[in-house]
C-alpha cells in the first residue's frame, strides 16, 4: 500500500497499491429519501418505506415534528 485518502464529508476511502486503487465504503449508510407531490419514499439498509404526508389531518404550527402513518413496501438488495 502506497497511499491512502478520504474526504471529510464521506464514508469512501481510498487506497492505492502498485498493482491496482481500491476504493471502500466503511460506515452507516444515509438514508436516501424522494419527496414528490405529498409522498415520501425512504430507504435505509435495504428497506423501503412510504407515506403519505397528504393524508395528515389537523392543525400543524410551523416547526412542529409530524409523525406519518409509515408503510413498508419491501427490501431491495441493492442500494439505491
Amino acid at each position: 500500500m502506497w497511499t491512502i485518502h478520504c474526504l471529510p464529508s464521506s464514508n469512501n476511502v481510498a487506497i492505492g497499491f502498485d498493482e491496482a486503487t481500491v476504493v471502500i465504503k466503511i460506515g452507516n449508510e444515509v438514508p436516501l429519501v424522494s419527496y414528490s407531490n405529498g409522498k415520501v419514499i425512504q430507504i435505509s439498509k435495504g428497506e423501503i418505506q412510504t407515506s403519505n404526508l397528504k393524508l395528515l389531518q389537523g392543525d400543524s404550527k410551523e416547526g412542529e415534528v409530524v409523525k406519518p402513518n409509515v408503510k413498508d413496501v419491501g427490501r431491495t438488495e441493492t442500494y439505491a
